[in-house]
Formats: structure tokens, C-alpha cells, sequence
């Protein structure tokens, strides 16, 4: 069987797509994970992230679509996020113990976007959407971290200040 979809199709129905992202994307689950970095041979980092949560996830309904890109075959995504606020826990250890630390953060961002390519299939009768060429652009944010030592503090410094290098 095959289905055809206009862009008249999405045009008529983004706004029921859009509202049905903007409510189960703060349902969305995240795993705990741990990354481990060297520094040369000398020491060894293991940084981890612990109950992620996006707590809030605000989208633009007026200049969020997907739109049919006849010429390159595909369909694009495009969410304008008018607010997000995500958190999570996190551990620093490093070997030798000259590191450590852990806490929480906060991350508010304002009046981002995020754009894709999508790309349907098919697997055992269920319709699947893939994507790609994903392209985020991040206009406000701020990152509040509470951690137990002054690193935390000079990693926020870093972040809220250097912001044209994110």
C-alpha cells in the first residue's frame, strides 16, 4: 500500500503534530550515563549524569512545521522552543583522587530552534520516522550548577560567560 501526503496535509494538521510534541516530549526518558576522558596517562576522568529530566519544553506553534522539500526529496522539521528547562545530577571522580565533586544543574534556554530532516519507514507495519542533519540553534541560555567544590562554579562561569563559543 502506498500513502501519499500533500503539504496541505501537514499545513492542515501541524498544529495538532506540534501540540502533541509539546506535551510528551517532558515525558521523555533519559538513561544515566558516564563518560570517561584521559589526560594523557596522568589521570583519568569520569564524568556522570544522573536524573535528567526536561521539565519543560515550550514550543513556538506559529513558526514550528514540517514542510515537504520537493527538491531534495525529504522532509524537514523545524520547532521553534520558546522555553526549556532541563536538570539533572551530576558526579566528577578522577584517578588519581584529585577530583571530585557532584551536584545538580539547571539548564533554561529561550527562543531556540531545532531543525531536521526526516526520513519515514516502515518496519513490521508500524510507520517510523528516522532523522538527520539535525541543526540546533541556541539563542538565550543559562546554567545554574550546585555542586560541592569550585570547579562546579568555574564550569558555570564558563558556560554563562563564553557563550559565543557554544
Amino acid at each position: 500500500m502506498v500513502m501519499t501526503l500533500s503539504q496541505k496535509f501537514f499545513d492542515d494538521y501541524n498544529l495538532q503534530i506540534m501540540e502533541v510534541m509539546n506535551k510528551k516530549m517532558p515525558e521523555l526518558t533519559f538513561r544515566n550515563q558516564c563518560f570517561d576522558q584521559a589526560l594523557g596517562e596522568m589521570v583519568q576522568f569520569k564524568f556522570c549524569v544522573y536524573d535528567q529530566e526536561l521539565q519543560q519544553f515550550d514550543i513556538d506553534f506559529d513558526n514550528s512545521r514540517i514542510i515537504i522539500d520537493a527538491y531534495d526529496k525529504k522532509l524537514k522539521l523545524k520547532v521553534q522552543i520558546s522555553k526549556l528547562y532541563f536538570s539533572s545530577r551530576f558526579e566528577i571522580t578522577s584517578e588519581p583522587k584529585w577530583l571530585t565533586d557532584g551536584g545538580s544543574y539547571t539548564a533554561s534556554v529561550i527562543n531556540s530552534s531545532i531543525t531536521m530532516d526526516l526520513k519515514t519507514l516502515m518496519r513490521e507495519n508500524i510507520i517510523q520516522i528516522d532523522f538527520a542533519n539535525v541543526l540546533i540553534d541556541i539563542g538565550q541560555y543559562d546554567v545554574k550548577i550546585d555542586g560541592g567544590t569550585d570547579f562546579s562554579r568555574a564550569v558555570e562561569i564558563i558556560f554563562n560567560s563564553f557563550k559565543t563559543f557554544f
